[in-house]
């Protein structure tokens, strides 16, 4: 499973301008995906962060996708290039997690989503492109000074 930040979008057209005006883009977009695999891995703990919520177990528990923390422990920056970043995890269920999953033929009821990653519908939530921006921002003021 692959999210994707592009150097031309999610982000304000000042600092796009200001992005796209660099040679070398891959640090910026590094510290961008950085801070996205951060704010997903927060999610598991912190209910705001996530782009939907999630629903209860079936026993009506909390779900917490966390039975080993191998799922959380696999977010990661997975590719950088000049022109996009990509987070993601290695896990095959990380997408059944992420996006849930129909109903087979006559077996269980299908796995609802429970969103880790701050995206719903093909979008940044609004607090995930902030938060993108901002790494963005942070890592350009640090190389002016």
């Amino acid at each position: 499973m692959q999210i994707t930040i592009t150097a031309k979008d999610t982000i304000t057209p000042d600092l796009r301008r200001r992005l796209l005006a660099l040679q070398n883009r891959r640090p910026y977009l590094e510290a961008a995906g950085a801070a996205l695999v951060g704010m997903a891995k927060r999610a598991f703990n912190d209910a705001s962060l996530r782009a939907a919520a999630w629903p209860p177990k079936k026993d009506g528990s909390p779900a917490t996708l966390k039975r080993k923390g191998m799922l959380w422990a696999s977010l990661r920056v997975t590719l950088v290039t000049n022109d996009s970043v990509h987070a993601g995890s290695d896990r095959p269920y990380a997408p059944v997690h992420q996006f849930g999953s129909q109903k087979s033929k006559g077996r269980g009821g299908g796995i609802p989503a429970r969103p880790f990653f701050p995206v719903l519908g093909g979008q940044f939530t609004p607090r995930a492109q902030k938060l993108i921006g901002d790494a963005i921002r942070a890592k350009l003021d640090a190389a002016m000074k």
